[in-house]
């Protein structure tokens, strides 16, 4: 169908003139396109031809270079899609690990507050076995010195 309509457009190009949606699908059904557009070149010189014909060869150099850059900006995207998806995987692993530090540090608080209340309660003990000594070491020497015996 492709040359088909090539050739259709070279023909229009040709005979000035656009032919109406019955007589392409009669061209089509019959393939009898090629005998008109033998006839009509024919009939025009070949200085119109040749123009024509190189009209539609930087019609066509065009085409290539739009598929080319086609091909190129397809490539472009899937390079980007893998850069997408490898960034993907690394956001992934940050988040993990911004997960484990969370983790990390509320274990840590955890323990902080543990190590505060041990610690209260390690200085209460320490008061109480001071005193505790003061009281005893004063006994002690009232004992041995015994002011009241005197």
């Amino acid at each position: 169908l492709l040359p088909f309509l090539i050739n259709l457009n070279v023909g229009t190009a040709v005979t000035g003139t656009k032919p109406s949606d019955e007589v392409i699908d009669n061209l089509i059904e019959t393939g009898s396109s090629e005998q008109i557009f033998e006839k009509a070149i024919q009939g025009i010189g070949r200085g119109q031809i040749m123009a024509t014909v190189e009209e539609i060869q930087e019609r066509h150099d065009v085409v290539v270079d739009i598929e080319k850059k086609l091909l190129e900006l397809q490539q472009i995207f899937a390079d980007m899609a893998a850069l997408v998806d490898a960034q993907g995987e690394i956001l992934d692993n940050i988040e993990s690990q911004v997960q484990n530090a969370v983790n990390h540090v509320q274990t840590g608080t955890e323990a902080l507050r543990s190590a505060k209340s041990l610690q209260k309660k390690s200085r209460k003990c320490m008061m109480i076995a001071i005193i505790m000594l003061l009281i005893i070491a004063v006994i002690i020497v009232l004992s041995v010195l015994k002011p009241w015996a005197k």
